[in-house]
């Protein structure tokens, strides 16, 4: 398993993009076996929230969440890092 995080640094005044931008990663993968997002988390966010996935599929999942991160207009303002859990 690999951990996707995502987090922003723009304080207070950006929670609500962010939050949008996490529910939108959230219905994308929802339905989904092989990853692991959580609404709860999302909504509780205040700078970054976790999604997990199979490592085999990592990089299909990180061209999604890429491609949801441009049309979100948020590729200088949301970080997208990788680790093992």
């Amino acid at each position: 398993m690999k951990r996707v995080r995502f987090s922003h640094s723009d304080g207070s005044e950006f929670i609500h993009w962010f939050h949008n931008f996490g529910e939108e990663i959230w219905r994308e993968f929802r339905d989904e076996r092989h990853v692991e997002v959580r609404i709860e988390e999302v909504d509780r966010s205040v700078d970054s929230f976790d999604l997990s996935t199979r490592t085999l599929m990592l990089n299909q999942v990180l061209k999604r969440c890429e491609r949801i991160r441009r049309a979100h207009l948020l590729e200088e303002r949301v970080q997208i890092d990788v680790s093992d859990p």
